[in-house]
């Protein structure tokens, strides 16, 4: 064995052949290793590491296999042995496109040798993350080439084996850069994973993963029915978020709040599609308070919302406030969508708001912009409240 490896240290350009004989007796050197004897066992992985400590060339040989190799099954106990005698091998570069051993792997979809490279490079300081976060040749590092080409798989095996966490999940960006990718595997895996994360907004102002995707490519029905699984997993994990799922998140930071990831879903697939998806996603649920924050976030939407969702106009929220209450404070103009909400309330309308405590024509002027109309029409339903208000006051 000893021999083998003097000549193969000593090949200019090794073969595949050569390589592989490398490999097999190392492979031997660890099924023989009772049969050597501690003492030569020992000996071998001391030249192996004098040859590793003596430049690079040795770990470059090995490197080169590595790289060859067809990340079978069968190769990976051999692979480990070779990491644990050489593991200067995980910095070795090499290619320019995949300069790490750890690129090479992860670019094959290797989920095994991933996640055996990935352990390696921990245990022994390799770069950032163990590799993981160390950059290619075109600046993407392990996490985001998996990404790219929706390798699920290998994600989902290194958070099995705890390698790749809930937070490298969100720090990473990984729904974001799988949305802007159209990596739909890669999604739901990120949404099955932490569907947290699919609440957070892309630092570069382009919104939250829902936005992304549906701004991304064309409009296929996969496409949709990624949609319709991100936000059901969204809306199971907190139905009670102010975004309901993800759809009235602000689209970008340049719109100042002003368009949502509903208004994207409505051009790009149209109204009925978008109409439909919602009222198949929120179809079995009866507390959300989603004419509440349509009022507040997408005041343009809010008929549609009441025609799609008639009983959603009696629901409270967790405030126990009413949509009408909502509608009053945020200044809603004097509308149809307005009059249906008022005249669904209307036996609430001689009751005070139940958070500030004002009857509904106070509450509604004390939004400047709001329409007078409102303000008329609610004292001539309720002349008595002006003098009410003065009296207790």
């Amino acid at each position: 064995v000893t021999a083998r490896l003097r000549h193969f240290a000593n090949i200019p350009n090794p073969s595949i052949q050569d390589s592989s004989l490398l490999l097999q007796n190392l492979v031997t050197l660890k099924e023989q290793q009772e049969m050597l004897g501690n003492e030569l066992s020992q000996h071998v992985l001391i030249l192996i590491a004098d040859y590793n400590r003596a430049g690079e060339t040795f770990t470059q040989r090995i490197e080169r296999f590595m790289r060859r190799h067809k990340w079978e099954h069968e190769e990976l106990e051999a692979t480990m042995m070779i990491v644990e005698s050489c593991p200067s091998i995980l910095r070795a570069r090499g290619s320019i496109v995949r300069p790490l051993i750890i690129h090479a792997a992860a670019g094959a979809n290797a989920a095994e040798f991933v996640v055996l490279l990935a352990k390696a490079g921990l245990k022994y300081g390799i770069g950032e993350g163990g590799g993981l976060l160390c950059q290619d040749g075109i600046g993407m590092n392990v996490f985001q080439l998996l990404v790219q080409n929706d390798f699920s798989d290998t994600l989902k095996a290194l958070f099995d084996e705890n390698i790749l966490t809930r937070k490298d999940v969100r720090e990473q960006g990984i729904p974001h850069f799988a949305a802007w990718c159209r990596s739909f595997k890669t999604l739901k895996i990120c949404a099955d994973l932490d569907p947290g994360c699919l609440f957070l907004e892309e630092t570069r102002g382009r919104g939250s993963t829902l936005n992304i995707l549906v701004c991304a490519g064309s409009n296929d029905q996969e496409k949709i029915n990624v949609i319709k699984y991100l936000v059901k997993k969204a809306v199971q994990y907190d139905r009670m978020h102010p975004s309901i799922g993800g759809l009235l998140t602000p689209a970008s930071h340049n719109t100042g709040g002003t368009v949502t990831t509903l208004h994207n879903m409505i051009e790009k697939f149209g109204e009925d599609t978008t109409w439909n998806l919602v009222e198949e996603i929120l179809s079995g649920y009866t507390d959300i308070p989603f004419v509440h924050h349509v009022i507040k976030d997408a005041p343009d939407l809010v008929l549609n919302t009441i025609q799609r969702f008639p009983q959603a106009v009696f629901i409270r929220d967790n405030q126990n406030r009413l949509p009408i209450h909502v509608a009053l404070e945020a200044g809603l103009e004097w509308s149809f969508a307005l009059v249906s909400i008022l005249n669904a309330n209307i036996s609430h309308l001689k009751d005070k708001d139940p958070v500030s405590g004002f009857y509904p024509y106070a509450l509604a002027a004390t939004e400047p912009s709001c329409d007078l109309k409102t303000i008329i029409h609610l004292l001539k339903l309720h002349p008595q409240h002006p003098q009410l208000s003065f009296v207790r006051s």
